[in-house]
Parts: structure tokens; sequence; C-alpha cells
């Protein structure tokens, strides 16, 4: 087995042992699913969620070990310098506007509010833009798989897209 395979290129040990027991269960998910199983869009919206986790947990780790930074702004000692006024900015209508002097800096985001819509974001050239709207697109499906909500049929193509899409991340970050 290629060094890629143990996922060697993760250098957290937990991390990796958490990816690989996750990839492991997606297989047996996998193999459970059959189309004439009444669980199988259960097994479906599971493997979705996985996958996604998977690969938001690959990007991170990723942009990490490359040291890709992803900043903050932060402004304080805001002061207002004029009273309320109408004002547009980027076509959109404030009616309450003021102009403010504040002292802005940047700061490195911690690791746990990076969001995946960032990671997205930040490395969208590097997956290249089909994996890229893939991606989104199955962000966007894993957002909507609370019970909460309501629940959309998954077709198979799906889960099965969302499972090469794991592959092919594991391919991008793995060099």
């Amino acid at each position: 087995m290629d060094n890629n395979a143990n996922f060697d290129f993760v250098q957290d040990l937990s991390l990796r042992k958490n990816l690989v027991d996750s990839i492991k269960f997606l297989s047996f998910l996998w193999a459970l699913r059959d189309s004439k199983n009444e669980n199988s869009q259960e097994i479906d919206r599971t493997i979705m969620l996985y996958s996604a986790s998977i690969i938001e947990a690959l990007l991170l780790d990723f942009c990490k070990r490359k040291t890709i930074q992803f900043p903050e702004e932060k402004y304080a000692h805001e002061q207002t310098i004029s009273k309320s006024f109408p004002a547009h900015i980027d076509d959109e209508k404030f009616t309450n506007g003021r102009i403010i002097l504040a002292i802005k800096s940047e700061k490195k985001k911690p690791d746990n509010v990076i969001t995946f819509e960032n990671l997205l974001e930040k490395l969208g050239e590097f997956l290249g833009k089909r994996l890229t709207r893939d991606i989104y697109a199955l962000k966007d499906t894993r957002n909507t798989l609370h019970l909460s909500k309501s629940r959309k049929i998954i077709e198979i193509k799906e889960t099965e897209k969302s499972m090469n899409n794991v592959l092919k991340v594991i391919q991008k970050v793995s060099k």
C-alpha cells in the first residue's frame, strides 16, 4: 500500500486515525446501501455528511501544512465622526449610514473559526473550478440535512459524487 493510502501526509496522528476510521465507515455504509433497503436514504444522508466532514478536515489540514493564513479583520476604538445620513454602498441603500474612524488590525483566524466556506474560497484555484463547484454543492446539501428541515430525496449519483470528491481531494492534498 502506498503512503497516501495510509494518510502519511496527515501529520496529526489523531486526525489521521479519525480520517482512516471515517473512510472505513463510509465504505461500510456504501456496502450496506441498497436501493431496496428502506433505510437507503438515511445511509445516503450519512455518506454525504461524512464526505463533507472528511473533505473539510483534509482541506484544513492542508492549509496548516502549507501555512496558508486566514486573516481576520478587527476594528477597535470606533469613533463616529458624522451623524446618520442615507448612503449607498454597492447599490445597497442604508438609511442610517455614518462615517467612522477606527483602528483596523488583522489577526490570524483560529482554526476553530475557519469555515468550510473560508477553505473553499481560499483553495478554489488549487482545487479547480469543477471540484470546487462540486464541493460547494456537497456543502450546501450537507447544510440542508437537518432533521427540522424538509428533506429532499438524495439520488444515488449525488452519493457517488460525494465519495468521488473525497478521493479527488485526497489526491490533491496528498502531494
